[in-house]
C-alpha cells in the first residue's frame, strides 16, 4: 500500500485481504479450500470436491472431466481450470476410498 500511495494510485480491492474471521474450526481442510476459494462467490462445494477427488482416484472420471464438474457452478469465472487439474492430479493419490 505504501508503494501505491507513493505513485498516487489506489489499490484495487482484489489486492486486499482481511483474513479469516469467525469459527475457523468449521472450515473445510486446507486441501479442500484450495479448490473452493478459486471461486469468488464460494459456490464450489467442499462435498463436491471430495466426491470428484474420489472419482478421479477410482478412474470414474479423468482430471479434466472432474475439473469441469467443479467449475460448473462458478458464475464469476475466476475458477482456474488448469490449476484445478494440477491439484486433482496431486491430491487424488492421497485420498482413501471406501469400497462399501
Amino acid at each position: 500500500m505504501h508503494v501505491s500511495a507513493e505513485i498516487g494510485i489506489d489499490p484495487h480491492v482484489v489486492n486486499l485481504s482481511l483474513g479469516i474471521h469467525g469459527r475457523k474450526d468449521l472450515l473445510p481442510p486446507v486441501d479442500i479450500r484450495e479448490f473452493t476459494t478459486m471461486c469468488g462467490h464460494c459456490v464450489v462445494s467442499p462435498l463436491r470436491v471430495r466426491d470428484i477427488t474420489r472419482r478421479v482416484k477410482t478412474g470414474k472420471v479423468n482430471e479434466w472431466e472432474g475439473n469441469l464438474v467443479l467449475a460448473e457452478p462458478c458464475v464469476c469465472g475466476f475458477y482456474n481450470p488448469h490449476r484445478s487439474v494440477e491439484l486433482l492430479r496431486g491430491k487424488a493419490p492421497l485420498y482413501t476410498v471406501d469400497r462399501w
